[in-house]
């Protein structure tokens, strides 16, 4: 199979019921402390679930999809249109805040307290995948924060 076919068998498989049911089911027992979280927290709680599907997974990759959001707060809103075709721009992928862990990123140890934080960063770029002749193209990032 080509590339591509493998990539869209690979897609369907993790986007099945069945899929997401097994391992969902199998981390359950890991989502002990979200159980008092308020109501408004639904957003957040949802994210912890689908992160402990895959706790080490750094990059999420869904084009066309819906990103994971973190927070009900600060959801992405205005993305701007392709710089070079003015065609929508659509999410394609998120880094997810595990990578904070992986590049052992820690304020405490930072002498003036500051760091790289995040709670998840989307990516949108051109819905037509316009054909741009210098090699690559600026796309959009969206930072969201845990507030």
């Amino acid at each position: 199979k080509s590339e591509e076919e493998k990539m869209a068998d690979y897609l369907k498989y993790v986007s099945s019921e069945s899929y997401q049911s097994t391992k969902l089911n199998a981390s359950l027992h890991q989502l002990q402390d979200t159980n008092g979280l308020a109501e408004k927290d639904k957003m957040f709680i949802n994210f912890k679930k689908r992160v402990a599907l895959e706790p080490e997974q750094v990059v999420r990759f869904q084009p066309g999809g819906e990103p994971l959001l973190i927070s009900e707060c600060l959801c992405p809103k205005d993305i701007p249109c392709c710089e070079v075709c003015g065609k929508k721009r659509q999410f394609e992928f998120q880094i997810m805040p595990q990578l904070l862990y992986y590049l052992k990123v820690d304020s405490s140890s930072s002498p003036d307290g500051k760091t790289i934080d995040w709670g998840t960063l989307l990516i949108y770029t051109c819905s037509e995948n316009c054909n741009i002749r210098t090699g690559y193209q600026e796309e959009f990032l969206w930072k969201q924060d845990l507030t």
